[in-house]
């Protein structure tokens, strides 16, 4: 018999839940952000960003990893360089 495989969460990696359900859905209140601490036949584990908050089982497609970081100075935002880049395919009216 197979059991779960434990172990710290790497909090450089946070995740987000996509889908709460089968009783999870308490937790939706919460800042969505997540580290996956433990895995087992298609389900993680997850602790939540307060360090004190489980998730005992949730099934792995309902995770997906964070891709929005706070450390946003990387990115220009800027509506104006976007449209000055742009080169319609067809002509504009």
């Amino acid at each position: 018999m197979s059991k779960w495989i434990l172990y710290e969460p790497d909090y450089d990696k946070p995740h987000s839940i996509i889908v709460f359900d089968d009783g999870n859905d308490r937790f939706k209140s919460l800042k969505n952000i997540w580290f996956i601490c433990g895995e087992w036949k298609g389900k993680v584990r997850m602790i939540h960003a307060d360090k004190k908050t489980i998730i005992q089982s949730i099934s792995r497609w309902k995770v997906i990893q964070n891709i929005i970081t706070d450390d946003l100075k990387y990115l220009d935002h800027s509506a104006k360089k976007l449209n000055d880049s742009f080169t319609p395919y067809f002509p504009l009216k």
